[in-house]
């Protein structure tokens, strides 16, 4: 893939605390981080998702990478028409740069890692369950989809009314209707994760066999049924 790996998704927690203590409710766990960012920073994974948690503001979620010798990768980048919103690239700063998708998805490209991976697994330990992809609300699902091949995804077999691209790590959906941005989560045992999610206080809108909930941050958790 020509943007590298997958390091976090990235959001904009203006309640770092908050957004922190929700996602250890729903069983993600803490890993450490290193003291790049001058604001806060904390990270939260189920093992297979990250969550990066940043007290900066930022059009958010961000899809951030790590990309090996950014400048060059930056360079061919625009080179096949990628136009950059952000490029700081310097000797004495840490090398980023970020440019939007056409469904107006944030992508963010770093230098280095800002936190070392946790072990994978396989199963999820969150309540949510498996996460499934970050699904975009736009209205050229077809466009966007191109232009993620182009940089390597490749097409997955629509689903009724969802466009799909998949990589090693993370999917990327793309729909005409819905909220503008949100998590899926394939969820085992719906009924009973959702009786467990109510006890615990978060607000459900329930959809058939499908059911929203809302992270501090406004992200929307979407979780279905596998």
């Amino acid at each position: 893939m020509k943007l590298g790996r997958l390091l976090e998704l990235s959001l904009d927690c203006e309640a770092v605390l908050d957004s922190l203590h929700f996602w250890q409710g729903l069983g993600f766990e803490s890993i450490p981080v290193g003291d790049v960012w001058p604001h806060r920073y904390g990270v939260m994974s189920d093992g297979r998702l990250c969550l990066g948690l940043h007290d900066y503001r930022f059009p958010s979620p961000s899809l951030t990478f790590v990309t090996p010798d950014l400048p060059e990768q930056v360079r061919q980048l625009e080179q096949s028409g990628i136009d950059f919103a952000f490029i700081k690239l310097g000797p004495n700063q840490f090398n980023e740069a970020g440019f939007f998708d056409p469904s107006g998805q944030t992508v963010c490209l770093l230098e280095a890692r800002t936190f070392s991976p946790p072990p994978f697994r396989q199963e999820s330990f969150s309540l949510p369950g498996h996460f499934r992809a970050l699904r975009r609300r736009t209205r050229d699902p077809e466009k966007a989809a191109i232009f993620w091949e182009d940089l390597g995804l490749i097409p997955s077999p629509d689903a009724e009314g969802i466009t799909e691209v998949c990589a090693e790590g993370f999917n990327l959906q793309f729909s005409r209707s819905g909220p503008e941005v949100s998590l899926v989560f394939e969820t085992p045992e719906l009924e009973a994760r959702l009786a467990k999610l109510e006890y615990d206080g978060h607000p459900l809108r329930r959809m058939g066999q499908e059911a929203e909930i809302q992270a501090p941050d406004g992200l929307n958790l979407r979780l279905c049924s596998p």
